[in-house]
């Protein structure tokens, strides 16, 4: 499942894809006007204003009964058995809540940038919490509940490379929302709802 705005993006995003993941089931939630839906693709029309969490819910909900690997489309692919690593992984333990690969050079990033789900833990915890419409802590809310069910984080040796932030940016300088407006609001949400957060367990592989 990926979300994706600018056309030149997600091309080069939907290239790789579609070279390395040939048979895997592939959903594009699209905002915006820029991309032409692709061929053997199940495309979604998002909300708009864009919105991470109703748009992921949406494709989530599309696809269900199956698993759920989100992928960020200014993400690259290093590892090319990605999903099969990220499978695997998720499914060694009942608790592994995400499955997720290392992104290249150790530079810490939101879990969300490419994680593995299974059905049963969707089905456990919920789909994203839609009070979270902007920027930012729609993960942070759902990684809380991971925690709170007992689960964890399973870093696997799969790599990937990531650009980070392309999309936000480039909408704010189109006369978009503010980044970091958008980010505080999104926090205070966060901290109401969790006064006492903690960070969700991760493991190596």
């Amino acid at each position: 499942m990926v979300l994706s705005h600018f056309a030149d993006i997600f091309e080069r995003f939907r290239e790789q894809a579609d070279s390395l993941f040939p048979s895997i089931r592939k959903v594009l939630v699209v905002d915006g006007n820029q991309i032409q839906p692709p061929k053997d693709w199940l495309v979604l029309k998002g909300h708009e204003p864009f919105s991470l969490s109703r748009n992921s819910n949406m494709a989530w909900r599309a696809v269900d009964p199956d698993d759920v690997l989100i992928i960020g489309d200014d993400v690259i692919v290093v590892t090319s058995n990605l999903i099969d690593v990220l499978q695997k992984a998720a499914y060694s333990d009942p608790l592994v809540g995400l499955a997720i690969p290392t992104i290249e050079e150790g530079k810490w990033q939101s879990a969300f940038v490419c994680a593995y789900l299974k059905r049963s833990v969707i089905n456990h915890v919920g789909y994203y919490d839609e009070q979270f419409n902007g920027y930012g802590y729609d993960d942070n809310d759902l990684s809380q509940r991971l925690r709170v069910a007992g689960y964890y984080t399973k870093r696997t040796n799969a790599i990937i490379q990531h650009c980070g932030g392309t999309t936000y940016y480039r909408v704010e300088h189109e006369g978009g929302p503010n980044v970091q407006e958008s980010c505080d609001r999104m926090r205070e949400k966060f901290n109401a709802k969790w006064p006492a957060a903690e960070p969700l367990q991760c493991v190596e592989d």
